[in-house]
């Protein structure tokens, strides 16, 4: 007798929407003249932002748009910002600090939890990490309430771009082999070193490994790595053994390297080349600890995301409400990552772009015609690499 299989419809990817503030953004310097800020001028206004399935497919990616930002153009940089508002909108950031509770005078909403009401340019700066001495972040720049102005720091902003690149780099190069392995080690470097600066006066407390490692990499606490393997082994034993086996190849010059691209020092052009011309012989990628690093790190930035329904055409649907656009950056980077077919990394070795697939061009090995013509001109072909 034969089991008549029941056929289910393949899940349905939820589509995903934030309110983000939105303003004439300029950048500005403030106090010592050397900090970059992407700030604007009351008033404001509300822009929803939703995911590409809300227009179309033939929409752009959000997450895809982020990471292909060239962070040393101040151009590129307010074009996205005057488009779709600040990744982390202090304003944002305000509104949900209002809410206060009355018992403790802290707010607990979506899992984020805030002193008071007030935010401070310290806080923007965050972690003394733009600043020269704790003394100048104590004495100066928190005496300045940014109340009226929304505001981020340029830096913090490059920072986001870089990180959502190096996440597609990981993927990219795990699915389908694009890119190189040392790349794919300058990103989980990348990712555990700086992943989570400047950014905890705005998301909750997390606790998993990816995080925990990357706090204490980004902070000035002064932990060797033996610390640092030892308490993250006591909660997980396994991915503990991995990253000390990562680390032993995370060289100093690769550190300084990496610190420059972060101070913006070193474009993603020239960390490209650098990257090109790396030797790496011995160095054996873990594709494991690569996977776990890349699903820490985007759950640990969507899991407070909201799900909610909507009517569509008299009929249900998901949405996904988000507090910052950067969560929504990362819930698109989300739906790109359980769809790696939807994207692919440009052919040409020189350019770090990524481009959508449509259906009529699955074949696309390019970001724009430039790079085809310039690799045509010099007589090279794209050929996927086989994994061995």
């Amino acid at each position: 007798m034969t089991t008549m299989q029941r056929s289910f419809p393949a899940p349905v990817i939820p589509q995903f929407f934030t309110n983000n503030i939105c303003g004439n953004y300029q950048i500005r310097r403030f106090f010592n003249g050397q900090d970059d800020f992407i700030c604007a001028q009351g008033p404001f206004r509300t822009q929803t932002v939703a995911s590409k399935s809300e227009e179309g497919a033939s929409a752009p990616s959000l997450a895809i748009s982020f990471a292909n930002i060239d962070e040393s153009d101040k151009t590129q940089v307010l074009a996205f910002c005057n488009a779709y508002g600040l990744p982390y909108s202090s304003q944002r950031c305000l509104g949900k600090r209002v809410h206060l509770d009355d018992e403790n005078h802290s707010m607990l909403i979506n899992d984020f939890s805030f002193i008071d009401d007030t935010l401070y340019l310290g806080d923007v700066l965050a972690e003394k990490d733009y600043a020269g001495t704790d003394a100048e972040v104590s004495l100066q720049y928190t005496l300045f309430e940014i109340d009226e102005i929304d505001i981020m720091s340029l830096r913090l902003f490059a920072r986001c771009v870089k990180i959502v690149r190096s996440l597609l780099v990981i993927q990219s190069y795990l699915i389908r082999h694009e890119g190189t392995q040392a790349g794919v080690i300058y990103a989980l470097a990348y990712l555990l070193h700086y992943s989570t600066r400047g950014i905890h006066y705005l998301l909750p407390r997390i606790e998993a490994p990816t995080l925990r490692t990357a706090e204490y990499f980004a902070t000035h606490k002064r932990i060797s790595h033996t610390q640092l393997l030892k308490n993250i082994r006591k909660t997980d034993a396994d991915y503990a053994c991995r990253l000390q086996n990562f680390l032993t190849i995370v060289d100093k010059h690769m550190l300084h390297t990496l610190d420059d691209y972060d101070k913006d020092l070193l474009t993603k052009k020239q960390l490209t080349a650098i990257i090109l011309a790396e030797d790496v012989p011995g160095r054996s990628l873990d594709h494991a600890f690569a996977r776990r690093v890349l699903l820490d790190i985007i759950n640990d930035n969507i899991y407070t995301a909201r799900p909610q329904m909507d009517l569509a055409q008299e009929k249900f649907t998901s949405l996904w409400q988000c507090s910052y656009l950067m969560q929504a950056i990362y819930l698109d980077l989300y739906q790109l990552l359980l769809n790696p077919g939807e994207y692919h990394r440009c052919a040409n070795p020189e350019c770090s772009n990524y481009f959508l697939i449509s259906g009529r061009r699955a074949d696309k090995r390019y970001c724009c015609n430039r790079c085809a013509s310039k690799m045509g001109k010099q007589g090279k072909t794209y050929r996927p690499h086989k994994e061995k």
